[in-house]
């Protein structure tokens, strides 16, 4: 162990092998070499780092929590609606049916369903009533089942109205993604994700996945929440109550659609500009239906199949950027790549397509003599040169060795003669 630590050198031990750097003199390939190296910096800086955000990763939206309410107009119902005839009296689809108000208080005509990440809303447009009995033959110890009552004719009813109701939308981040947006300590409205709970939003705007209909969403002071109406919502999805669905022979008025509502929240906690949100809306080819059963007797009950326009709602923080020194690295790491992919390229080009490549080779490239040699002119052609290598090394080697001794015996080494 004594030998080896008195003996060992750690500069040889570690001792670093680097390529032959050569200097090109040759003014068309360094124009377009630093022209590229040029390029790629400001790629790098303005693409990567300011338009494509590399200093900053997403921030996703855990935990938040969507609340809509749905309300009828105050105003007189128009009653008169195309759709609307008290004269038909059918449980299956026609264009016109007898209608109800839209009660939506009763929690009869609108109901709260499940969503996509958080609640949804369903807003009736048709309510069917059925009776149904209850069947009881006897399969084994099973009952056979419900099925209409011979009596009890379906009746079905378009809900008038629909589109002129309004929905209240009330959303909000978690405390934790406040705290990872705004970091440890919250300071201002500067450092929070907007949502309904601020008093002093902005105007939100809701519109579709292509960005082609759009409409503004009226916003109140008090922190209430969004109104949005349910004609825009419709309009900006792309969708009319009494067309036909695509390969049905029902219209969305009768059958229902579902519509998916995107909260979208934008901002950055790099600099100024603070946060906001928008609504982003797509259509879906599932219908919005929502079915219950009140039990009149024990053999008796009554099925109501509510059909309408449900709205699920999700929030997304894909455009919500936060600090992040990974990605800002990682940013321009990948642009130092750029710059050893453009050395490289020029270094082959130099090599095998360059007119004189095969002049440039004899600076860069050092060719050893054949390891395996087959014939006797090889054997002794790798002998002299290996003889020659040892030469040069021993003579490195003396010179080291007397330098040593002159160190230990406290004798300045003596100048190098030119």
């Amino acid at each position: 162990m004594s030998w080896c630590s008195d003996n060992a050198d750690w500069d040889d031990l570690l001792a670093y092998t680097t390529e032959k750097r050569v200097v090109v003199r040759h003014r068309w390939l360094g124009l377009v070499y630093y022209f590229s190296i040029l390029a790629i910096v400001i790629y790098t800086i303005v693409g990567t780092i300011i338009l494509q955000k590399g200093y900053a990763v997403n921030l996703p939206i855990k935990g938040g929590a969507v609340r809509s309410t749905v309300r009828a107009r105050h105003d007189e119902i128009e009653w008169s609606s195309s759709f609307c005839d008290p004269a038909v009296k059918s449980g299956e689809f026609n264009a016109t049916l007898p209608c109800v108000y839209p009660d939506y208080k009763a929690n009869v005509l609108a109901k709260t369903t499940t969503g996509v990440s958080n609640g949804g809303l369903l807003v009736g447009t048709r309510v069917s009533v059925t009776r149904q009995e209850l069947n009881t033959t006897l399969h084994g110890s099973v009952y056979e089942g419900w099925q209409d009552a011979p009596n009890g004719t379906k009746m079905s009813f378009y809900v008038t109205g629909a589109e002129d109701s309004t929905i209240m939308i009330q959303h909000s981040v978690s405390l934790e993604t406040q705290r990872k947006f705004g970091g440890s300590t919250l300071m201002g409205n500067n450092a929070l994700i907007v949502d309904t709970s601020n008093s002093d939003r902005p105007v939100a705007r809701i519109t579709n996945e292509q960005n082609t209909r759009g409409a503004d969403v009226t916003t109140f002071s008090q922190a209430n929440g969004d109104i949005v109406k349910m004609s825009d919502v419709l309009h900006v999805a792309g969708v009319r109550l009494d067309d036909y669905i695509p390969q049905h022979r029902e219209s969305y008025r009768y059958e229902g659609v579902t519509i998916t509502i995107a909260i979208r929240y934008a901002g950055q906690n790099t600099g100024g500009g603070g946060t906001s949100y928008s609504y982003e809306v797509a259509t879906t080819a599932l219908p919005g239906k929502y079915t219950e059963a009140d039990e009149d007797s024990p053999t008796t009950r009554t099925v109501r199949d509510l059909r309408g326009v449900q709205v699920l709602f999700s929030q997304d923080g894909s455009e919500l950027y936060v600090w992040s020194w990974y990605a800002f690295l990682l940013s321009w790491l990948s642009g130092a790549a750029l710059i050893g992919i453009a050395t490289t390229v020029a270094n082959c080009f130099l090599k095998y397509l360059a007119p004189r490549r095969a002049d440039y080779k004899l600076f860069v490239q050092s060719t050893t003599p054949d390891f395996s040699p087959d014939t006797d002119t090889d054997k002794q052609l790798l002998e002299d040169i290996l003889v020659e290598k040892r030469r040069e090394r021993g003579r490195y080697l003396q010179i080291r060795r007397k330098s040593i001794l002159q160190v230990i015996s406290g004798a300045r080494p003596a100048a190098a003669r030119p």
